[in-house]
């Protein structure tokens, strides 16, 4: 948080959240420190490409206006209240487990689950649990609230009455869920949690039946109030969605098997969980992360008994290492089942068909599917028909939607230019996609973000040209013409021109629609756009950064791929 800001020779009071990039002057900074110094205020950077995260919209999500660049801190100073000594807390229980061997993907697992900190999970965990359908763990939310409050109200029921009075109880419970709660971040989530068992408490000891869908519309109305700004938080939007989905399936599904044996009935219990919570949050995860686990009931119901096991034993070392400085080796289960944990979801991970990938639906096929669920779940509790009429109707609404996607599709044809190096050229026509580029390899993140953009779309042909691998010039959309790096699209004529060649070639040039330009082009008191029809483009490999083709561009209507972005022309 800005509170003070130096400018126009006078200092001004300004509350504004701004993101400070820590890299240059490695500052070992705590939460509610104090800084002095000069930064530059610089706008997010919007996305490029199409389909690319849009890091100026997460920002903004969060409240956060500016990015500080270029910092040069002059001044810092430790502020040591609740916040900081809770962060040095935090510290303190994560070096306890270093010391006692708990390091690499185990650590930054067990971070997550218990603290909310999951900066330290690489990208391959993060895709392993995404796949097995079980990141929900990796999330500290209503299962891990429900664990402690679980765990430390069976310890309470020890004492008696005379010990333990239901009012000490109820305070003790309440503080020990908002002290789990402020360990691990207040995130939505958890503070949905939190919200929704302190309800729950508070009805229970003055003996009134509590109502679980007014305890959570109580709960979220509370946070939104709180900040409105985390209705956009997809932690939110899941939280609120799967915890809705059990309230409402669970009755409905749960009494479909009956199981004389308690271990297979705790089983199908958490099979209709899972579900339950799979089926409520199904539009947001196609939304946001385009592929569904197909082993999700499978990697629950192994999942979630270690997590809880885990959970357990990391509140008593927790315990005895605050308390006692000593973990009572408490670290070597929970090494055990952390390695457990990891490899049981590695395990589905691999496993054949795992997810369904490439997903992609719009922002207008996730609410006609969560009203189809919608109708479902009302058909469940009243038996009315019409809700079923209106399912089919929004299936068949959807399908047709798709349909004619399609043929739109296939109508289509078009020139493609991503932000994205080394440049590529994308030709599409009909249903399949060209994507030509000058190196050996394509970048790996480059590759997907095509793919996926292309995908999104319907393309369901992607050809990948590398031509230092010798791509044939006929290809199935483009033919590649021998002068210049010509290529020739339908009847459009497309150059990438690498030097100044071409601007010698006048009858050549008046004939070419788009002209790509490289950096390897001198382009001082060389060309006068104006006199040229065809559309100028400079590509990724001309950096963002360079102040001449910047301007160059601002006076000859250049397209500057790096600082404009994505372009796609629609060929007749």
């Amino acid at each position: 948080d800005i509170l003070f800001i130096y400018n126009d020779a006078k200092w001004q009071r300004n509350k504004l959240k701004v993101r400070m990039w820590n890299s240059k002057h490695q500052l070992d900074l705590q939460m509610d420190d104090y800084l002095y110094g000069r930064s530059i205020f610089t706008l997010p950077q919007l996305p490029l490409n199409p389909t690319q995260f849009n890091y100026a919209n997460y920002l903004e999500n969060q409240g956060i206006a500016y990015v500080l660049t270029k910092n040069t801190v002059l001044y810092h100073k430790r502020n040591y209240d609740f916040l900081s000594k809770l962060d040095l807390f935090r510290k303190h229980l994560v070096d306890g487990f270093i010391s006692k061997g708990i390091v690499g993907q185990e650590l930054s697992v067990l971070s997550a689950l218990i603290l909310g900190d999951k900066s330290g999970l690489d990208r391959e965990v993060r895709s392993n649990y995404a796949v097995a359908g079980v990141m929900h763990v990796l999330a500290v939310s209503g299962l891990h609230v429900g664990i402690v409050y679980l765990l430390l109200g069976q310890f309470l029921n020890l004492f008696s009455k005379k010990l333990m009075p239901a009012w000490l109880k109820l305070i003790v419970l309440i503080l020990s869920i908002w002290g789990f709660a402020a360990l691990t971040g207040f995130s939505p989530s958890v503070q949905r949690a939190a919200f929704m068992f302190s309800f729950i408490l508070v009805s229970e000891f003055k003996n009134r039946r509590s109502n679980i869908i007014n305890s959570i519309c109580g709960s979220a109305l509370l946070l939104i109030l709180i900040n409105p700004m985390v209705i956009f938080n997809i932690g939110f939007q899941l939280s609120y969605s799967a915890v809705i989905g059990i309230v409402l399936f669970y009755p409905k599904f749960y009494p479909l098997l009956y199981f004389k044996y308690k271990l297979m009935d705790k089983a199908w219990s958490l099979v209709v969980v899972s579900f339950s919570a799979q089926l409520a949050t199904l539009p947001i995860t196609l939304l946001y992360f385009h592929q569904f686990p197909t082993y999700f009931l499978v990697s629950n119901i192994l999942v979630i008994p270690l997590a809880f096991l885990i959970v357990f034993f990391s509140l008593i070392f927790s315990f005895t290492w605050v308390v006692f400085n000593h973990s009572m080796f408490i670290e070597f289960p929970l090494d055990l089942l952390l390695k457990g944990l990891n490899a049981t979801v590695e395990f589905v991970h691999g496993l054949p068909f795992s997810s369904i990938k490439d997903i992609w639906i719009h922002e207008i096929e996730s609410i006609v599917i969560l009203l189809i669920i919608f109708f479902v779940g009302h058909y469940l509790y009243f038996r009315r028909y019409f809700a079923i009429v209106c399912s089919l109707v929004l299936v068949v609404s959807c399908l047709t939607f798709e349909l004619v996607n399609e043929l739109t599709l296939f109508k289509k044809h078009s020139i493609r230019f991503y932000a994205v190096e080394p440049q590529c050229l994308v030709f599409t026509s009909s249903m399949n996609a060209e994507v030509i580029y000058n190196e050996d390899t394509l970048d790996g993140y480059a590759k997907e973000l095509i793919d996926g953009h292309l995908t999104s779309e319907g393309f369901n042909h992607i050809s990948w040209r590398s031509l230092k691998k010798n791509a044939p010039k006929q290809m199935a959309t483009v033919e590649r013409l021998d002068e210049l790096n010509l290529y020739a699209f339908r009847d459009w004529r497309i150059a990438q021109v690498t030097t100044n060649d071409l601007f010698n070639c006048t009858d050549l040039l008046h004939n070419i629609d788009v002209l790509l330009i490289s950096k390897g082009v001198f382009l001082e008191n060389t060309i006068d756009f104006d006199k040229i029809p065809a559309y100028p483009i400079f590509d990724s490999s001309i950096p963002k950064w360079s102040k001449f083709h910047e301007e160059f561009a601002l006076e000859q209507n250049v397209h500057f791929i790096n600082k404009k972005g994505y372009l796609e022309f629609t060929v007749d």
